[in-house]
């Protein structure tokens, strides 16, 4: 018994497909490392200088940029993408990506529509799915993904409908390292 869902992509569930591979393929823990550990430890290389020259306020004021950097630095770093995510979205206009899908959960496929055209896929050539607390992702490759959002759904006895259904459909992701 086919299920079908109909909704619309936002930008903000672009970003946050985005996000979720970027997490995904750890490739934001190699860029948080060049952009943010480093910056930690250069304040805190000048506070240790700024200290042994005697100069205890400039050491206060570089310990504490190290201290900001080393706290905020991940939200910093997720704000910094999601913003750029957003401003290329909204520049971009792509309809591919935003707008009204359906998406049709059937027993032997999964088809995915919008106004650029219509794939399917069967449920065997899926790779996997996930969640997070506000997305249901079917993976349909290792780069690509139809997401449900949670926010379709009037009642958590329907999401959990339909996960149990994909669930049923695919093998769960293989946890990654």
């Amino acid at each position: 018994m086919p299920v079908e869902l109909k909704f619309t992509l936002t930008n903000e569930d672009y970003i946050a497909a985005v996000l979720y591979y970027h997490k995904k393929i750890n490739s934001g823990k190699r860029i948080y490392v060049i952009c943010y550990v480093w910056l930690v430890f250069f304040y805190i290389l000048l506070c240790g200088l700024s200290y042994h020259d005697g100069d205890n306020q400039l050491a206060l004021v570089f310990g504490l940029l190290a201290v900001a950097f080393a706290l905020g630095g991940p939200f910093a770093f997720r704000w910094f993408i999601a913003r750029s995510l957003r401003r290329a979205a909204m520049s971009l206009g792509d309809k591919n990506i935003t707008g009204p899908v359906t998406l049709i959960l059937g027993d032997e496929t999964l088809t995915h529509s919008n106004e650029a055209g219509r794939s399917e896929i069967r449920w065997d050539k899926v790779i996997g799915f996930d969640e997070t607390p506000d997305y249901l992702f079917i993976l349909v490759t290792s780069a690509s993904a139809a997401l449900i959002p949670r926010r379709i759904f009037d009642r958590a006895e329907e999401y959990a409908a339909v996960r149990e259904f994909v669930k049923a459909k695919v093998p769960a992701p293989r946890p990654t390292a």
